[in-house]
């Protein structure tokens, strides 16, 4: 050779390409293996428990293997824990990607689908760069001053990929929904260009009117990807960029924008044939090749904990405040429950329920006797952490968790024995997380004290009856799993009156259990069968009486419940949000099941995390999100029937100028009274609402249900903020603005 070889490639070792060898060690591992040989060599190392991130096309049809483009459908990482299970893998997964040409189409498609919905019609015409054609030494010459209208096997792959991607998982997140009612058809071409793809797409919508050229490019200049919120490395700061310019995007010019992560949109404008046409740029070696694996990678890692992730730091989160744009969804309720039964929730209110609604009045005429009506049933969420055989099988699955094997390790490798000032809570926070589940399933019989409360202290007549949620074991003779039951129970005298019901009874996914995870049975409980529309839900140590003389506290929440405030800001408007820690929960069956309906893959999850913790923390908090549910939709409900029927008053669905005019007026009388009023008392703050607990106690009274005088009311909706912020900064709060629930105090 007439030059040496580098130092670098000179000093390479070469090993053969076999799990057992070098790669063992690692956490995952990047195929870019040719399509011939990568089949047989990839699934060996999914065998061997190693996580694989692949660009070969051998199993992206597979159904139990996601396809995916990380700025399009994330979300799909979520069958990770079916694929886990089906080949038997304690950390072990395959993820695919996408080919080059399909990930650059699906991000605008993506952005697009998910602001109006279906697309009917897809027509696509690809003009692919030399660098994806795998072409070597003089073969490549065919491309010089010619164009080849043919890429093996392009089309189709481009076609169907599409079509998983842009679908959804099944219900038993065991497989993909494939889009159904969208049809697509792609003409691929090489042209003698280096890097970079043009595409030239061609889209219908299924929604008429379909939406104007202005509202497509606004969602594609605002469209945010879960890559970007989680702040993943590689993320470009722009997902799709539109270009004005009349002859942009060019291959020369933009395919490395966002470090070749971004796709370039531009020439949007109306179709003479479907409704809208654009042309876009993908770079093929970056966003679809290898920086897909690396970006996909850091998404995973940030997403699902299918590396090892976790945070220490066990003391109170600062609030998770992204300023981040409202994303819809439609809102559904069935006609039927999960039961067969009608829902209760489209049925017309009472009158005296209008009443209540429109004027905050009872009248006992119309009511009657309302205690009669007020019965419900009492559910508790109960595990005898002390049995042998529930450690045993607990201690099973805390080693395939990734969440435990992290805290393992890194208990493993603390050395220090005490630390001073901000690290100090760190440090310890690892062993407190490693022993927390021995003071959350030890069982001390409160159960038992916490039915005696109920017994000797509810009303009577207001439970009908009490389900008590237990976990299956398996009985260390037979071997059968069993249900755990109270050894104090007797089960002959409470037959009628308690129920045990175990969690496979409730599960949408058998394959969640067992679970150890309070938030995941929490997200199951409304499938009780049989249980009345409202219910009450206690913790085994949740007792009916007096508060304690002193008060505990407790820090193993707060992740789950900025999770869900998250989800609530992306329905309903980012903003801080009240939550009342540790008391019994009143709760609606029916609009459960609405909310899993809006909200399923959220439910899916939480339900799949066998404990606390798990997915870093992106678990659902039931209560919570119901409240704040209810809340949400009845400022909807007000403010359309406000808009509908006070402003457009000859009700033809739209504002002319005459009643645009009385609600400019409005505003400016509402602007008149308060700057007169500070003018006069520049300190006051002046706030105008009334509440559904004023003069609670002789409403209540007036219809035959009797005042203790121990029970406080908290106004938890913070009135006078905004409604529907499509873009909120929740780190400047107005003094107008309460963060902290009213107290109504009680009159004695």
């Amino acid at each position: 050779m007439s030059q040496p070889i580098p130092a670098n490639v000179r000093d390479m070792i070469v090993h053969t390409c076999e799990p057992v060898n070098v790669f063992k060690e690692c956490d995952v591992v990047f195929s870019g293996l040719d399509a011939d040989v990568a089949g047989e060599i990839e699934m060996a190392f999914l065998k061997a428990d190693l996580g694989l991130f692949s660009n070969a096309k051998n199993y992206r049809t597979h159904d139990d293997v996601p396809l995916i483009v990380p700025l399009a459908n994330s979300s799909h990482f979520d069958l990770l824990s079916y694929q886990r299970n089906k080949h038997q893998l304690s950390k072990g997964f395959l993820v695919t990607n996408a080919n080059c040409s399909t990930s650059g189409l699906v991000v605008p498609l993506k952005a697009l689908q998910d602001a109006f919905g279906p697309l009917s019609k897809i027509m696509v015409t690809t003009m692919q760069a030399v660098s994806g054609a795998g072409y070597p030494g003089v073969s490549s010459l065919d491309i010089m001053d010619n164009i080849v209208p043919y890429i093996g096997g392009e089309e189709g792959k481009m076609e169907w990929e599409t079509l998983k991607i842009l679908g959804g998982l099944n219900q038993d997140v065991t497989g993909f929904e494939f889009l159904k009612s969208t049809k697509i058809s792609a003409t691929c071409n090489r042209v003698p260009v280096i890097d970079g793809h043009t595409e030239c797409v061609s889209i219908e919508f299924e929604r008429r009117p379909a939406p104007a050229v202005e509202e497509v490019i606004k969602v594609l200049e605002n469209y945010r990807t879960e890559a970007q919120e989680l702040g993943c490395h590689s993320a470009p700061e722009q997902a799709i960029i539109v270009s004005r310019e009349e002859d942009r995007p060019q291959p020369r010019l933009d395919r490395e924008n966002g470090n070749g992560y971004s796709v370039t949109v531009g020439r949007v404008r109306e179709c003479g044939v479907l409704d809208i046409k654009l042309t876009l740029l993908v770079h093929n070696t970056i966003l679809g090749a290898a920086g897909s694996g690396v970006l996909l990678a850091e998404l995973a890692q940030k997403k699902v904990n299918v590396i090892l992730y976790l945070s220490f730091n066990t003391s109170e989160p600062e609030i998770v405040e992204p300023a981040a744009p409202v994303q819809r969804r439609a809102i559904l309720v069935s006609k039927r429950l999960r039961d067969g039964r009608e829902n209760p929730l489209r049925t017309p209110p009472l009158s005296w329920m209008r009443d209540w609604i429109q004027y905050q009045k009872l009248d006992p005429q119309e009511v009657g006797d309302l205690k009669k009506d007020i019965v419900m049933d009492l559910v508790y969420t109960w595990v005898n952490g002390s049995e042998p055989e529930l450690e045993e099988m607990k201690e099973h699955y805390k080693e395939l968790s990734p969440l435990y094997q992290a805290l393992k390790e890194l208990s493993e490798d603390s050395t220090q024995p005490d630390v001073a000032g901000p690290e100090r809570g760190r440090v310890r926070g690892r062993d407190k997380n490693v022993d927390q589940t021995l003071n959350r399933f030890r069982d001390m019989n409160e159960l038992k004290y916490s039915l005696r409360s109920v017994a000797q202290y509810a009303a009577s007549g207001v439970f009908r009856k009490i389900y008590i949620l237990t976990t299956e074991v398996a009985d260390k003779n037979s071997g059968k799993k069993r249900g755990q039951v109270p050894q104090w129970l007797d089960l002959e005298r409470s037959r009628g009156v308690i129920e045990l019901v175990p969690h496979r009874e409730v599960y949408d996914d058998e394959d969640h259990l067992p679970t150890f995870n309070s938030l995941s049975i929490e997200s199951q409980m409304h499938h009780i069968p049989g249980m009345t529309d409202i219910f009450a839900y206690l913790n085994d140590d949740f007792f009916i009486g007096k508060a304690p003389l002193e008060k505990t506290t407790s820090v193993g929440e707060w992740n789950s419940l900025q999770y869900t405030n998250s989800i609530l800001s992306k329905q309903f408007g980012a903003r801080h949000r009240v939550y009342i820690s540790h008391i019994h929960h009143i709760l609606s069956m029916p609009i459960m099941e609405e909310i899993q309906t809006l909200w399923p893959e959220e439910f899916a999850n939480t339900s799949s995390h066998r404990f606390r913790g798990e997915g870093k923390g992106h678990e659902i908090q039931v209560s919570f999100l119901l409240a704040h549910y209810v809340m949400e939709r009845l400022r909807e409900t007000q403010l359309t029937s406000w808009w509908r029927y006070r402003l457009d008053r000859n009700q033809d669905g739209q504002l002319d100028w005459e009643e645009r005019q009385e609600l400019i007026r409005m505003v400016d009388h509402y602007n008149q009274d308060r700057d007169e009023n500070r003018k006069a008392r520049p300190n006051l703050i002046i706030k105008r609402f009334t509440s559904f607990l004023e003069v609670h106690e002789e409403r209540l009274q007036s219809v035959g249900i009797p005042w203790t005088n121990e029970t406080r009311y908290f106004l938890t909706g913070m009135d006078e903020y905004p409604f529907m912020l499509a873009y909120a900064d929740l780190k400047k709060s107005s003094r107008h603005q309460h963060i902290k629930p009213y107290l109504i105090p009680q009159r004695r």
